[in-house]
């Protein structure tokens, strides 16, 4: 069952969603709930979206994320075993024979272990990798680039930790993501530390960073590896830690910010119901997208109280849920600003790991406005690993069973 939660904004123009529902709708979309017309491929009376394929770009070892690097055209693709493989899009063999970096010696792929995300610097000059050390422990490392946007490489013994969780009691709900937001900070994913219902209650203690979605400056400080941005909501707080961004997460294997306004979409594992989409506005400025924000978990797992727990009086309710009928681990995507496929434009794709189907939603200041719950592909059960997006807003499905696929209009 997909269902949106919160009611709109008064703060958006009524007109302005009624507008774009319509859109939506014409695009194949429909309401939570409803009918999506053109999602079997059928454009229909009004024209829906096209019938999509999933084009195979390579064939990499468990591909699990992928960024890309200012000024170059190219996909960098991390392994889960430790390796970031670079990719010529296009190229009759795009897959680059020697690794960009090969950190395979220290990480360990036990449990949900691994190299799990990656970012380069805005600058070009810097690659952040988060990966779990061969105990299972979190880290976020930096290596110094050279070469360019054209031939990048790693400089040798160039590697620098920039942040260590060494209390991660369990090998699941590592989160892993990495990316760098529209005001030119680091954000990262942690999860709750694992262990069924958060036994320590990480998420909703502001004293530790499992749980949380972090924002830092990954430049050294005075007395850090890195800086605590003075404008995170929580600085100069203690006992509470100020690299917390927003707290009362599970498990945000994915989190993507939408490159035309700087909305955050926030996909949050749950635990034995729900599956959930936040989708956090920016402010007029564009950035600040979550900031402070409380997105309910332990006491909440979608829009259900949960283990008898009541729910915050501050609580961010997600944008849309599933319920495990429907799935039941959700993997995180980004907003479709390619030009391939016209009618996807402006809509959330994502999916889920155990039934591998891809859906979409749209969204406007948070709220839902259209969901589309199956876009006609997929992957395998159980290997839909991540979502990634290239320099021109097509989008590509990453999958444990080995392919890089793009998102394509059938037949094209």
């Amino acid at each position: 069952m997909h269902r949106a939660l919160r009611p709109p904004r008064r703060r958006t123009a009524r007109i302005l969603l009624a507008t774009l529902l319509g859109a939506a709708v014409a695009l194949g979309s429909a309401p939570a709930g409803g009918a999506a017309p053109g999602a079997d491929g059928d454009p229909g009376a009004e024209g829906g979206l096209p019938a999509l394929q999933l084009t195979p770009v390579a064939t990499l070892d468990q591909p699990i994320a992928m960024a890309t690097l200012a000024g170059s055209d190219d996909l960098f693709v991390a392994e889960r075993g430790g390796r970031v493989r670079r990719l010529v899009v296009g190229s009759p063999d795009p897959v680059d024979p020697t690794p960009l970096l090969d950190l395979s010696g220290l990480t360990t792929s036990s449990g949900e272990g691994g190299l799990l995300g990656l970012a380069f610097h805005p600058a070009g000059d810097r690659l952040y990798v988060f990966h779990t050390n061969v105990r299972g422990n979190l880290r976020v490392a930096e290596y110094q680039l050279t070469g360019g946007p054209t031939d990048p490489t790693v400089v040798p013994n160039s590697r620098r930790v920039v942040l260590s969780i060494r209390h991660q009691p369990f090998d699941n709900h590592n989160g892993g993501d990495l990316a760098f937001g529209p005001d030119g900070k680091l954000y990262i994913t942690v999860g709750d530390g694992g262990g069924g219902g958060d036994p320590a209650n990480n998420g909703q203690n502001r004293q530790v960073l499992l749980g949380k979605i972090l924002r830092i400056n990954p430049a050294p400080g005075a007395t850090r590896p890195y800086k605590v941005p003075v404008t995170n909501p929580f600085v100069r707080q203690a006992p509470r830690r100020g690299e917390i961004w927003l707290f009362g997460v599970r498990n945000p294997w994915r989190i993507s910010f939408d490159r035309a306004n700087g909305d955050l979409y926030v996909a949050d594992v749950g635990q034995n119901e729900f599956e959930e989409v936040n989708v956090l506005p920016s402010d007029a400025t564009g950035r600040n997208a979550g900031k402070g924000l409380n997105l309910g978990w332990r006491r909440m797992e979608g829009l259900e109280p949960f283990g008898g727990a009541t729910e915050p009086r501050r609580h961010t309710r997600p944008t849309f849920v599933y319920d495990h009928g429907d799935g039941c681990s959700i993997t995180g995507g980004h907003v479709y600003r390619g030009t391939a496929v016209p009618g996807l434009v402006g809509q959330y794709v994502y999916g889920d790991f155990c039934t591998g189907t891809i859906s979409s939603l749209t969204a406007v200041d948070g709220d839902l406005v259209a969901s589309t719950p199956d876009l006609g592909v997929g992957v395998a059960p159980f290997t839909l690993y991540a979502f990634g997006q290239g320099p021109d807003g097509e989008l590509y499905v990453l999958s444990g069973g080995g392919s890089v696929s793009r998102l394509d209009p059938a037949g094209g």
